[in-house]
């Protein structure tokens, strides 16, 4: 849970000493930018350059044993590059059209299939759980609005006990709601009082999308928002469909002679974390939200501003985030300003810049997502590695690059 809330509030702004310089094979794919119009300025090619250099940097210094990465700029071609290895055992180079476990990048997808079903007047942001599932605990309080903007109160599952029936797949298990309303100290707080980070409620969305489309997730994944966009290498990650494709995760052990080791099981979480995706499909993703090929604007918007708890606030300043009583606060790094979450999207301030991101951490895996709407720059870097590996280390230099691109 710690480690959770720390990862949440401050963005994952470690600041680690780079360590000894191995070399490595590398599998670097870019594609150079075209110009529509706009010409690439001598400042944005610089800034490029030493991105890549950047992304290169977590290979060589054992910080990932892999590392892909995606960014577009405005109405530029995306620029993609790839560093290292998928797949240690077989010397598997990387490669930009790898699957990575996406881990919490899935909750967009997840709003999107939410907003979608509002904006054809199927769900309203007001609609309770009782609704969905009679039986729920509180479930007269908890709304749409709550579980998207993790004010609902409710615990993540792992952090509590689960019944002694609950599927070893959980929560990628028929109703999952079965097995949620059971859990015991389900409650943090009372729906709309604070903020803290559910996964439970991102479950619930899934299967809410379910009953109302009456299809499957996934299926409706592919429907509503794959195949409009062209997206093709996404998807729910189960046994049944395992692919070459797809990049192994690592856990990093520094006291070990192997460094990257084998990292603890985890079952995929559904809607709140279960895609596998590339850097080029989350890119894809970004464009058709701001372009209105999935939502209108007012609907996307409303997605990415700060959501508000019950007194009116945003969610944007400690004082609405829920935290243990013992619980103690790292040091805020100085380059970010407001920081919080809207409807499905985070929100912060960062270098006096405004900016719309999600990060994902699970086992063997870190990734992030993350758009400056001045600039129009998106950027997509998935790392397979987890903590205290992976993309974080090098996360506070990435984004200074970005909000300084023209």
């Amino acid at each position: 849970m710690l480690r959770q809330v720390i990862k949440i509030v401050w963005s994952l702004s470690l600041v680690m000493i780079l360590a000894l310089v191995f070399s490595c094979k590398s599998d670097v794919k870019r594609n150079e930018p075209k110009d529509e119009g706009k010409p690439l300025s001598n400042n944005n090619k610089q800034i490029l350059k030493k991105l890549d250099s950047l992304v290169q940097i977590l290979v060589d210094n054992k910080e990932t044993p892999g590392v892909a990465y995606g960014i577009q700029i405005d109405g530029m071609e995306p620029v993609f590059g790839s560093y290292g290895f998928s797949n240690l055992e077989s010397d598997k180079s990387m490669s930009v059209d790898d699957q990575f476990r996406i881990a919490s990048i899935t909750k967009p997808f997840t709003a999107i299939s939410i907003f979608q079903l509002i904006e054809s007047e199927k769900l309203s942001l007001d609609d309770t759980l009782d609704y969905f599932f009679p039986d729920f605990p509180r479930g007269e309080k908890i709304t749409i609005y709550h579980l998207l903007s993790h004010t609902s109160g409710m615990v993540n599952w792992y952090d509590t006990k689960m019944p002694q029936d609950t599927p070893e797949d959980f929560p990628m298990c028929a109703q999952p709601h079965k097995y949620v309303e059971e859990m015991e100290n389900m409650f943090l707080f009372e729906p709309g009082d604070f903020h803290s980070y559910s996964n439970t409620g991102y479950v619930l969305l899934g299967e809410i999308v379910e009953i109302i489309s009456g299809k499957s997730f996934e299926r409706y994944l592919k429907d509503e928002i794959f195949n409009p966009l062209q997206i093709i290498d996404s998807e729910m990650e189960t046994l049944a469909n395992s692919s070459e494709q797809w990049a192994k995760g690592y856990g990093l052990d520094r006291g070990v002679k192997e460094l990257f080791v084998e990292p603890e099981k985890y079952p995929m979480p559904y809607a709140a974390g279960g895609l596998r995706s590339t850097v080029k499909d989350l890119l894809l993703l970004m464009k058709g939200l701001n372009d209105g090929t999935l939502l209108s604007k007012e609907l996307r918007d409303k997605m990415t501003q700060y959501a508000k708890v019950n007194s009116g606030e945003d969610i944007n300043d400690i004082v609405n985030f829920y935290f243990p009583k013992d619980f103690v606060l790292p040091e805020r790094p100085e380059y970010l300003g407001k920081y919080g979450y809207g409807l499905g999207f985070q929100r912060m301030e960062i270098f006096s810049t405004d900016a719309i991101w999600h990060g994902g951490g699970i086992a063997g895996f870190q990734t992030a997502l993350i758009h400056i709407p001045d600039n129009g720059v998106t950027l997509s870097i998935l790392t397979n590695a987890g903590i205290p590996g992976g993309y974080s280390t090098i996360w506070k230099e990435v984004q200074c690059l970005i909000t300084a691109i023209e």
